[in-house]
């Protein structure tokens, strides 16, 4: 079997940047497309953590889709918060959710994502993040999860 894969990369729209990494199973059908779940961080998190603490790399890999992992900044937060209670960060096109979106594109662009696939999901201040991108891009996001979120 292949070696399961990180891939660490930054976005930028015109809401700002964000790096992000990527977990690319082994068990993906190449050729097929694949689902994508975007997974936000609670406060003072990681991507990294976000991934032990889920324990979503190994269900990507039993169940073949792509787990993105984007990364708050101690400069957006100095806590590591997704803003989700700034207005800012709020609407389409705009802050947060644009650079969310921005993080998709860039992942579907490449990499075969089923478009029709793409669900975001977060922890508590990533909770709250994944209700306002999933509100605000309603055509992108097929699905939404949220764990002790706002």
């Amino acid at each position: 079997m292949a070696k399961h894969a990180w891939i660490a990369a930054s976005a930028r729209t015109a809401g700002g940047s964000r790096n992000y990494k990527l977990w690319v199973p082994p068990t993906l059908e190449p050729g097929k497309p694949s689902p994508l779940l975007v997974l936000l961080h609670g406060c003072t998190h990681d991507a990294d953590d976000m991934a032990e603490i889920s324990g979503m790399n190994e269900l990507a890999e039993a169940n073949r889709f792509l787990v993105v992992y984007p990364e708050q900044s101690f400069l957006a937060n100095l806590l590591k918060c997704w803003n989700w209670f700034d207005p800012k960060h709020q609407s389409r096109n705009a802050g947060e959710p644009s650079i969310l979106a921005g993080i998709v594109a860039q992942v579907c662009s490449l990499h075969n994502v089923d478009s029709n696939r793409i669900y975001v999901a977060g922890v508590s201040a990533g909770g709250a993040m994944a209700v306002i991108a999933a509100a605000t891009y309603p055509d992108l996001f097929a699905g939404l999860a949220v764990c002790a979120g706002g």
